[in-house]
């Protein structure tokens, strides 16, 4: 009974998989999956459509890379709707010289994307080309291929072979070590493909043909025999998404390709691992919809779309038919979401949990019905259910659903039992007073004894941390308490600001755990830093 009438909700609520398990995303559901990650952007953010989303919660992290990726996809499957206000906040927040070399590149795609003006001149854009290593020489020439500008110090033929002498000996690439890595391997891929393509026609081109068939070769063999790809052991939907991007940009298919269909499982199987009941994306399986995660599989759908409307590669935005896009119809694609799919109350209108207790009574009434066609109505049938609705009307209205920035704007409410005291340092002493905003004794918060719980995360603290002493901190990880969350940036700076090895780590009592932030536990008495290092942590010297 209980079963029937959850299978129903979930049903009229839409946010089931599109596809039993072992389908896979079809032809026909791309689309509906890509519009399911939107719905379910809508919820995150608590904004009515997709419009809303862009004007206000993209708006507000204009910079943010997850956010840039959501951007270009969101073009590249719906360019009809208002990118102004978001333009606008790019350009802002870059005249005012908020990002950081990889912020700049993947912020001037964005730009080439929408066909907008950079107020970066393409002087100082192409100084970020290997300014940080692998990962800039990449984005470098992917900004390149977006860019309508000449060559300047870095021709975009000698930045194809810098990046071919970087490749490894088992065909992939990576940022540092001597084994290549998927999602490097995958990107420098999307970042060779129109040259790959050009050589394949030219007499000379042999060299560029022999590397990227290398690396198609490193990464089918890296294929898990369920579809997708892991990275550093851990299987995850990130970079199965940047695999698919790849193929995209190679102008393979994505369905058929032998080399990437492993025990009759694609590329497309593999993703759909990862996909959650809300219409999100998990960063591994069977955890909370994650935000970075989604991000590049929307985009990889979206390539994949633009590939079976025989439109270009996702990122060569200089082949986009800016006279041939696709409007916004509000019977085909998701344009607005409702008060109660959002899961928040908005403006007085009505609470989520009314509409969920209708619709517990709707499917009690739909069973009641069925038992009286069917001829099996009885009192005692009769009971079960009226119990059955009453127990799941009664849970659902004390069930208090909120959304992330809800949660981080409340009081502090917590009411764990066994409270206990941790310390709080936050340091940047290895870029300290390297700008004007950058702390010159590199101490963005002075040992603190912070209020906790037993059971609270590293993660935890740091948020409530952040909202006490209103410190800026953007992080990956939608769900509170995420074991996956990942810190991107405090206090305005992030990951990548100074080298491609550049971002922040923790340490507990001088040691680095063994887990993330959202998976540690604090005790009492525990002293948390958090350390922006420039060297993944070999730079950091603990003084206590």
């Amino acid at each position: 009974m209980i079963v029937c009438i959850l299978l129903c909700l979930v049903s009229v609520w839409g946010f089931h998989k599109e596809s039993e398990a072992g389908e896979g995303i079809t032809p026909d559901s791309v689309t509906q999956t890509m519009d399911g990650i939107l719905l379910w952007q809508c919820a995150e953010y608590g904004v009515s459509d997709v419009q809303e989303l862009l004007d206000k919660a993209y708006a507000g992290r204009a910079l943010n890379g997850t956010v840039q990726t959501y951007v270009i996809g969101l073009y590249g499957y719906q360019p009809g709707y208002d990118y102004t206000r978001y333009l606008s906040s790019v350009q802002d927040a870059l005249k005012e010289d908020q990002a950081g070399t990889m912020s700049l590149q993947k912020s001037a795609m964005v730009l080439s994307a929408l066909q907008a003006e950079n107020p970066v001149s393409a002087a100082l854009l192409e100084e970020t080309i290997g300014e940080q290593g692998m990962m800039s020489y990449l984005y470098g020439l992917l900004m390149l291929n977006g860019m309508s500008v000449q060559d300047g110090i870095w021709t975009r033929e000698a930045l194809v072979q810098e990046i071919l002498l970087r490749q490894l000996s088992d065909g992939g690439f990576a940022i540092t070590g001597t084994e290549g890595d998927v999602d490097v391997t995958a990107m420098a891929l999307q970042a060779l493909a129109p040259y790959y393509k050009e050589a394949r026609e030219s007499e000379n081109g042999a060299r560029i043909v022999q590397a990227v068939e290398k690396a198609l070769v490193f990464l089918s063999e890296k294929q898990l025999a369920t579809g997708d790809f892991e990275n550093r052991g851990t299987p995850n939907a990130e970079s199965t998404a940047q695999v698919i991007l790849a193929l995209c940009a190679l102008e393979r298919n994505v369905w058929t390709d032998e080399a990437f269909i492993k025990e009759g499982a694609t590329l497309l199987d593999g993703l759909l691992r990862y996909q959650n009941a809300d219409g999100g994306f998990c960063h591994t399986e069977q955890t909370a919809s994650n935000d970075m995660a989604a991000s590049q599989v929307f985009a990889a759908l979206s390539a994949v779309n633009r590939s079976m409307q025989g439109k270009c590669f996702l990122l060569d935005f200089a082949g986009y038919e800016r006279d041939d896009t696709f409007q916004v119809s509000t019977e085909e694609n998701i344009t607005s979401v409702t008060n109660e799919q959002s899961g928040r109350v908005k403006d007085g209108g009505m609470d989520m949990r009314v509409a969920l207790i209708l619709l517990i009574f709707a499917a009690g009434c739909g069973y009641l019905a069925y038992l009286c066609f069917t001829k099996k109505y009885c009192r005692k049938r009769l009971g079960g259910t009226l119990l059955v609705i009453v127990v799941l009307a009664a849970a659902v209205w004390f069930i208090r659903i909120q959304t992330r920035e809800e949660y981080l704007r409340q009081d502090n409410g917590q009411s764990g039992e066994n409270p206990i005291t941790v310390s709080m340092e936050i340091r940047c002493d290895t870029v300290a007073g390297a700008e004007d905003y950058l702390p010159q004794d590199g101490v963005i918060l002075a040992k603190t004894s912070i209020s906790a719980y037993e059971g609270d995360s590293a993660f935890d603290v740091l948020r409530e941390t952040a909202r006490v002493y209103d410190i800026p901190v953007e992080y990956e990880g939608t769900a509170a308490g995420d074991e996956f969350a990942y810190i991107e940036g405090i206090a305005y700076l992030y990951e990548y600001d100074h080298g491609e090895l550049s971002g922040w780590i923790f340490l507990v009592n001088g040691e680095t755990p063994n887990v993330g932030c959202g998976a540690y536990r604090v005790a009492d008495g525990d002293e948390i830093v958090w350390y922006y290092s420039k060297e993944l942590g070999r730079d950091v010297k603990w003084d206590s």
